[in-house]
């Protein structure tokens, strides 16, 4: 059982959704090879409108928070760099980017500034960019927080990945830091870009397969 492979519950979604898209693309393409009105639509979803993979979850706290999120990035970071480097995106002497995508729900103990402050020191040195907002903007969350510009205090100790540049980027990162609290309960992931399909939201990710192939 040890020598098993945890599962990820990102490559689940990812199976999902292509399954999704897929099916959308069949019935638009008979749809319009026949010149008719779509018969059988897309398939639906009644009671569910995302599905937000979650590979660790725990308290939502930042002594608790911040170890989780370690551990998440020690396992996945890895293969995020080998398939970046497969692609020929990057090379080793090329910076990753990434952003940190915190959302909150019925809590009011934990800010994006909070988080921010205590999982960028894992990725970013004393020498990369240390601006919250990386693209040189101020970043609004739907919850008030505001993610000013600010010089994070980096601790060379706390870093993960000391062979790898990184900095942040709000608008086209190479991958994010997604953590979902709801009251007490919070849910981390690590995603690589093309893993966010359109937010995970399924009924835009249905309309829009015709348009651009969900991606």
């Amino acid at each position: 059982y040890s020598a098993l492979p945890l599962w990820d519950p990102v490559e689940t979604v990812k199976k999902i959704m292509d399954g999704v898209i897929a099916q959308s693309q069949k019935n638009i393409a008979t749809n319009k090879s026949n010149n008719q009105q779509l018969m059988d639509p897309p398939p639906g979803f009644r009671f569910v409108s995302r599905m937000i993979p979650m590979q660790a979850t725990c308290f939502a706290s930042i002594d608790e928070i911040k170890p989780v999120t370690k551990s998440l990035l020690q396992r996945y970071l890895p293969s995020i760099k080998q398939s970046l480097h497969g692609n020929g995106k990057v090379t080793p002497e090329k910076v990753i980017t990434f952003k940190i995508d915190f959302k909150r729900r019925n809590c009011s103990h934990l800010s994006t500034m909070k988080v921010v402050e205590a999982i960028t020191p894992m990725l970013l040195s004393d020498d990369d960019d240390k601006q919250t907002g990386g693209d040189g903007s101020n970043k609004n969350d739907k919850n008030g927080d505001t993610c000013r510009e600010q010089v994070l205090e980096i601790n060379e100790d706390e870093r993960i990945d000391k062979g790898q540049t990184y900095a942040v980027n709000l608008t086209d990162p190479d991958f994010a830091i997604r953590i979902e609290v709801c009251r007490t309960f919070c849910g981390i992931s690590v995603l690589p870009r093309e893993e966010w399909y359109r937010n995970f939201n399924l009924a835009e990710l249905v309309g829009g397969a015709d348009d651009d192939d969900g991606d």
